[in-house]
């Protein structure tokens, strides 16, 4: 995958800086997830995370405390969510 340049991308670098768990992965897939800002769910339920490989929100018993994510791993992460979330267009 490319390599991230957050200069070019101050928004999306800000929200996975802001939103980075480090070491809490989705059972899954084995992602590191990020924090969500208080999303609800249809029913009703908040999910305290977001897996952006798997485009869902987690809630905590699918998630679990892994090894924390490798600088491959947190450019991955930088990448998905400049993909998917569209934060500097």
């Amino acid at each position: 995958m490319r390599k991230f340049v957050p200069g070019l991308h101050p928004n999306t670098f800000s929200y996975v800086v802001e939103r980075n768990t480090g070491n809490i992965r989705h059972t899954a897939c084995g992602k590191v997830l990020l924090r969500n800002d208080k999303s609800v769910n249809f029913d009703g339920t908040i999910s305290p995370y977001q897996c952006l490989w798997c485009d869902e929100n987690v809630n905590g018993d699918e998630a679990f405390n892994g090894k924390s994510h490798t600088s491959e791993e947190l450019n991955d992460l930088f990448n998905a969510a400049l993909e998917l979330l569209l934060l500097d267009e």
